[in-house]
């Protein structure tokens, strides 16, 4: 079991307590109702110390966006639907940091670096360079610039 746990009325995230965006993202996880439990995916965009918009993903969504940016017909990933809100908002994305984590029925976390189809859209869609992702081992969260993690 992975040391990295967050359960009910706990906060216990090991050294990362303080990090609001890691526990933003970790609520929009606990969000997804419509898929697999080991398939809770949350994320946040943010600048600075202000969390911009905000995604989870979720099955049988009726959105209106270029199905390159979709794995399936009507499936929502956290990514692009939190590009999706930041854009309904229209905020500004430039400097912005992408953060995705993935949950498993037991909260633990578990890898959830973005598919190419999330690639795309935060390449093709925002000027976002930073991206975050959890893994299954300490330190828990990756972080690349995203040159090395959009393939051409």
């Amino acid at each position: 079991m992975s040391p990295f746990v967050i359960s009910k009325g706990q906060n216990v995230l090991l050294g990362l307590e303080k990090d609001q965006f890691i526990l933003e993202a970790f609520r929009e996880a606990q969000k997804v109702t419509t898929i697999g439990r080991s398939m809770r995916l949350g994320c946040v965009i943010y600048k600075g110390k202000t969390i911009l918009a905000k995604g989870h993903n979720c099955a049988n969504a009726n959105i209106k966006i270029p199905m390159k940016y979709l794995r399936w017909k009507g499936s929502l990933h956290a990514e692009v639907a939190a590009i999706m809100n930041a854009m309904k908002k229209g905020k500004n994305l430039s400097g912005a940091t992408l953060l995705v984590i993935r949950i498993n029925k037991d909260n633990q976390f578990r890898i959830a670096k973005p598919c190419q189809y999330c690639e795309l859209a935060i390449k093709e869609l925002t000027p976002i360079r930073k991206v975050q992702y959890s893994i299954n081992e300490f330190p828990y969260i990756r972080k690349e610039r995203i040159h090395h993690v959009i393939c051409k």
